[in-house]
């Protein structure tokens, strides 16, 4: 659904989960977060649309001069004789002054209406801008801890693996029972799922973190 796929359509996943570490500063990523959110560019330029509408109304009731020109060619085709046959040219110029001396108010409504709807957008951008703050420190920290998760984990495998190095010597040399050996076995496979999951979590992090600040690391 968020793709925008069909539900009935066959999706093949094509890649692996390997890690790649990723080395990133708070104050950078809430910096490009700033310039890259494409939904803080909008209201961006909503904001800047809302300043020239307040200017545009304030300029209600000031005088205005309206400049018009009109330049028309004609060719005549009449064919008689004595008849001049050349271009026939002409300019138009008009000038018209409106000076408003009351529009009943008209103006200044326009004008609190104006700054109205440009403090809804301030407003709305404000709280846009907290909120990303807050994702882009919330997705940073959860990286961190995928972070620290997953080097624990591999110490945990590093660990499993040579425990079941040391069961198998000493399952030869009949020191412990099959049973032993086998929940060596679980133990390792067990670090390496969690391992995973770690790993996992850990590209969960980072795409959530590309998502905050609207680009690739």
């Amino acid at each position: 659904i968020t793709l925008g796929f069909s539900l009935e359509a066959e999706i093949n996943v094509d890649g692996q989960l390997g890690y790649q570490e990723q080395k990133v500063d708070l104050d950078e990523l809430l910096r490009l977060a700033k310039e890259n959110r494409p939904d803080l560019k909008q209201l961006g330029l909503q904001e800047e649309a809302g300043e020239k509408i307040v200017s545009i109304a304030k300029a209600g009731n000031k005088p205005n001069l309206i400049f018009l020109s009109n330049y028309d060619a004609t060719f005549s085709t009449n064919y008689e004789e004595g008849v001049d046959r050349d271009w026939k040219k002409s300019w138009n110029l008009t000038f018209a002054l409106n000076i408003p001396i009351f529009d009943g108010l008209a103006t200044r409504a326009r004008v609190k209406q104006a700054k109205s709807g440009l403090n809804q957008i301030k407003l709305g951008k404000s709280q846009l801008e907290d909120g990303i703050q807050l994702e882009v420190k919330s997705a940073y920290l959860t990286l961190q801890e995928a972070q620290a998760l997953l080097d624990v984990q591999r110490e945990t495998v590093q660990q499993a693996e040579e425990s079941l190095r040391i069961a198998n010597l000493q399952h030869e040399n009949g020191m412990i029972t099959s049973v032993q050996l086998t929940d060596a076995e679980l133990a390792l496979t067990q670090a390496q799922v969690n391992r995973l999951q770690a790993l996992y979590d850990y590209t969960i992090a980072i795409a959530k973190i590309e998502k905050a600040i609207g680009r690739k690391l």
